[in-house]
C-alpha cells in the first residue's frame, strides 16, 4: 500500500496538494509557487495522493452492476423520459488541462490544440460512477480511452 508518510511534506499537505489541483485551481507549476515546494515534488504529491485515495476508496466505490442490479439499471432506463431502452450505464469523457514536460508537450496536444490528460467517466441511471479511467495522454483519442473503459470493474489512474 502506498503512503503518504515520505518525501518530507505532511500527509495534509499531500492531500491538501491533490484537492487544489482537481478542483481546477490550476496546474503544476502553480501549485509548486503556492505551496512553496518543486514543481515535480508538487506533482508527485497530486499523483501519490490520488493513487491511496483510489486504493483506499473507489474500491469498494465503483463496481459495474450485475445480475439483479443490472437489471434494474436497464428497468430504469426504460422508465426515463425518454426511455433509453438497453441502456444500462452511460459514458462521457473530457479534457483536463495539463502542462507536461516540454520534452513530452507534443504527447499531449489534443485535437482541440491544448494539452490535456483524459478522464472518461461511466455512471448509471443513479449517477452512481460505476467505471473511471484518467490519465491518458491528450493525444489519444476517444476510442483508446474506450478499449480500457468497462473491461472489468475499477478505477485506473495512470
Amino acid at each position: 500500500m502506498l503512503s503518504l508518510l515520505n518525501v518530507g511534506h505532511s500527509p495534509q499537505t499531500k492531500l491538501l496538494c491533490a484537492l487544489w489541483f482537481l478542483g481546477g485551481h490550476g496546474n503544476a507549476f502553480d501549485g509548486s509557487e503556492k505551496f512553496a515546494m518543486g514543481e515535480s515534488t508538487f506533482a508527485r504529491h497530486v499523483v501519490e495522493a490520488c493513487r491511496v485515495i483510489v486504493q483506499e476508496f473507489f474500491a469498494e466505490a465503483v463496481k459495474l452492476p450485475y445480475g439483479d442490479e443490472l437489471a434494474d439499471c436497464l428497468r430504469a432506463a426504460e422508465q426515463h423520459d425518454p426511455p433509453l431502452p438497453g441502456a444500462a450505464l452511460f459514458v462521457d469523457g473530457t479534457h483536463i488541462p495539463y502542462t507536461p514536460p516540454a520534452a513530452i508537450f507534443m504527447d499531449y496536444m489534443n485535437y482541440k490544440k491544448f494539452t490535456s490528460i483524459q478522464a472518461q467517466v461511466v455512471c448509471d441511471y443513479r449517477e452512481k460512477v460505476r467505471d473511471l479511467v484518467v490519465g491518458w495522454s491528450g493525444k489519444n483519442n476517444d476510442g483508446m480511452v474506450s478499449t480500457t473503459t468497462c473491461s472489468s470493474p475499477r478505477v485506473i489512474l495512470y
